[in-house]
């Protein structure tokens, strides 16, 4: 079986998704600002930020000052120091540990799972004290490309079968929103030749272009209408009381 259909990057992968430096990114520069802007609104700490990966969005919340650990199945290293537990299952973590956790983000996870309802549900099952799931997923099927294929995506989702999904699992949706608005029809457009691959700016130069198209993308992620359709989603899960 291919790690990816586990959930696990290969080694490879990693680095081509997350080559030190990716964090300047514009994409990543705009994703990272926006998460961070509607999770402050519902803000809920200890987190644990599972799927970590390298801790592109952990060390930023990091820096901002949030308290959070990253838990990533696969093997690799971190862009930054902090609390990574890497190798290891969210649901191996002993219940004194789990039990200091008050919000859980998957951000771009439960995409790669073939049954994200079972997965979601252990989730709200296994942490006691959980408030909140914060998530991000790419949006709209119409947009998939040779990128969900190289990295292990199963779907790509609309706000209501993410809804739907939530429901599913036990959770009820107190926030959601498409973002990147922008790039939907660039994405639809060159779905062909859309690749994993991600470029790192080099030069102060470059440095400073991404950074404005990072801000373009960050302003439209705030201020226009969340059911207008974009390349991304973000949400905010709370589990139901029965």
């Amino acid at each position: 079986m291919d790690k990816r259909d586990s959930g696990v990057f290969s080694d490879t992968l990693y680095y081509l998704l997350y080559p030190d430096g990716i964090e300047n990114n514009w994409w990543n520069w705009a994703r990272n600002r926006i998460i961070l802007y509607y999770m402050n609104k519902f803000r809920q700490e200890p987190l644990l930020d599972v799927g970590c990966g390298r801790g592109v969005v952990t060390c930023f919340l990091k820096s901002r000052g949030w308290n959070v650990e990253g838990i990533e199945l696969g093997n690799t290293s971190p862009l930054c120091e902090g609390n990574f537990h890497y190798g290891k299952d969210i649901f191996s973590l002993p219940e004194e540990k789990r039990e200091l956790f008050r919000s859980v983000s998957l951000f771009d996870v439960i995409e790669h799972i073939d049954d994200p309802v079972d997965f979601l549900a252990k989730i709200r099952n296994f942490f006691h004290n959980l408030k909140y799931v914060y998530i991000t997923v790419p949006a709209r099927m119409e947009l998939w490309s040779r990128f969900d294929d190289e990295v292990g995506h199963k779907r790509r989702y609309t706000l209501k079968s993410l809804s739907e999904h939530a429901d599913l699992s036990g959770y009820s949706i107190v926030f959601s929103r498409y973002f990147f608005h922008s790039l939907y029809l660039p994405i639809m457009l060159l779905r062909s030749r859309r690749s994993a691959k991600m470029s790192v700016p080099k030069s102060p130069l470059f440095l400073v272009l991404h950074r404005l198209v990072g801000f373009f993308f960050f302003a439209e992620g705030i201020t226009l209408p969340g059911k207008i359709p974009g390349s991304s989603i973000f949400a905010v899960f709370e589990p139901k009381k029965f």
